[in-house]
């Protein structure tokens, strides 16, 4: 009788040995064809990034001032004023630049873009208000001409900034024009900068002159054309030295980071993979994650800093989820998500973001596998960008901001972004679940 339950005992001991082992090794195969399909998919999100911008030395420096009537004001302003101040500060920021009288004469537009820019020096003449007679700027021709040369120059352009499209449309030439220069990854940047404004100006809105104003701070700005980013951080540091109180917009491709953190100390963590050690973000558990609570609700961290010349004041995360099923012995994917599954954003400070999961229990399977895939979106612009700009510069006390200017530099941002920073900064995560 003894050495019969000495054998059962035995026996039991060899039987439960073999489920915890072939458990472990059930385990061990899921794990291991979770890290494969979390690579495929890696291998198949992956956009090729733009290409990047060039890094060739500037042959050439070249200043454009907009000689247009409703430049007059600020020449007619005190010497001593911001506008005047550029004027004298930027041939010492750009030596050996080429200066340019820049608009056109007449209504009548010219074939020949030569007709628009004529040669000139720096001097007395460009402080006196009768050197700004010209009729309008169309800016659009200028910068198709700077995109499509193949010489790199730096280039500046000093205007009133006005952005304005006779037929309305929401893709005006200018935008246009300044897409394609910065589609081969160059660098796109604005100085804004307040000056004393004495005299008629332009209304957009109404297409004619208004009665003389006196204003004390009128926007105008220094467009940047830099075939490198270097190139344009170079300038910036002359100009801010002497005009700290400007502020700067850039378009450039490193202009914003986007992270994921999966979180760590979570009572079922089987396994997990990050980089450097893989080149994705992955985590199993077994079924301890479950047994807390179902769904299993996990926090996820998201973090989106633009720099501080960005004119994005924050990113909005967004999220989707292709979802997989352990089916003979490997992953098959499943149109949809178990029932219970959602997922939610909460802001949680500046560039902070928590990604909120339920993951519930699917009784279809043994394990589930999702591949998370994060998106960001541009979520509004720096106010002083939104506090320059009116839709109305018909009115007097508007005369100290620019017309549409938060539609050019939301116009712009929108296409930076969708171009040249939308690949780099899409992300994934994947996540192996154990249902029994």
């Amino acid at each position: 009788m003894r050495r019969w339950w000495t054998l059962a005992l035995i026996l039991f001991t060899l039987l439960t040995a073999t489920g915890v082992f072939s458990s472990c090794r059930r385990e061990s195969t899921v794990a291991e064809k979770s890290r494969q399909l979390s690579l495929a998919r890696t291998r198949e999100r992956a956009v090729p990034p733009p290409a990047p911008g060039p890094t060739t030395v500037i042959e050439e420096q070249r200043v454009y001032l907009d000689s247009t009537l409703s430049m007059k004001g600020f020449a007619q302003g005190p010497k001593s004023a911001a506008f005047h101040e550029l004027l004298d500060a930027v041939s010492d920021a750009m030596p050996n630049c080429q200066l340019y009288k820049f608009g056109q004469k007449g209504p009548a537009p010219p074939e020949d873009f030569a007709a628009l820019v004529e040669r000139t020096s720096f001097g007395l003449e460009l402080h006196r208000p009768e050197f700004y007679n010209l009729s309008f700027n169309p800016d659009d021709r200028l910068i198709e001409h700077l995109a499509a040369e193949g010489r790199p120059a730096l280039s500046m352009l000093i205007t009133d900034g006005v952005y304005s499209e006779r037929g309305g449309s929401t893709a005006p030439p200018v935008v246009q024009a300044i897409q394609k220069w910065m589609d081969g990854g160059r660098a796109f940047g604005i100085f804004a900068f307040d000056s004393p404004f004495s005299g008629p100006f332009y209304s957009e809105r109404t297409r004619k002159f208004l009665p003389a104003l006196n204003v004390e701070a009128r926007p105008f700005y220094a467009f940047v054309f830099s075939p490198t980013e270097k190139a344009f951080r170079d300038l910036e540091g002359q100009l801010k030295r002497r005009f700290p109180a400007a502020r700067v917009i850039l378009f450039s491709d490193g202009a914003a980071s986007c992270s994921v953190s999966l979180p760590e100390k979570v009572k079922g963590l089987y396994s997990a993979a990050k980089p450097p050690n893989a080149p994705y973000q992955w985590q199993m558990f077994d079924e301890q994650l479950l047994a807390q609570g179902n769904p299993a609700v996990l926090k996820y961290g998201v973090r989106c800093v633009p720099v501080d010349e960005y004119p994005a004041a924050d990113f909005s995360p967004e999220v989707s989820a292709d979802y997989y099923r352990w089916q003979r012995d490997d992953f098959k994917p499943v149109g949809g998500t178990p029932d219970g599954y959602k997922s939610r954003v909460e802001p949680a400070g500046p560039g902070q973001h928590n990604l909120v999961v339920d993951f519930p229990r699917d009784s279809g399977a043994d394990y589930g596998f999702y591949h998370m895939k994060v998106g960001v979106e541009v979520a509004g612009l720096r106010p002083e960008i939104v506090e320059r700009s009116t839709r109305d510069d018909s009115q007097p006390e508007n005369a100290s901001k620019t017309f549409r200017f938060y539609e050019l530099v939301d116009a712009l941002t929108r296409q930076h972004y969708r171009t040249r920073l939308a690949p780099k900064l899409a992300s994934s995560f994947f996540v192996t679940i154990a249902n029994h």
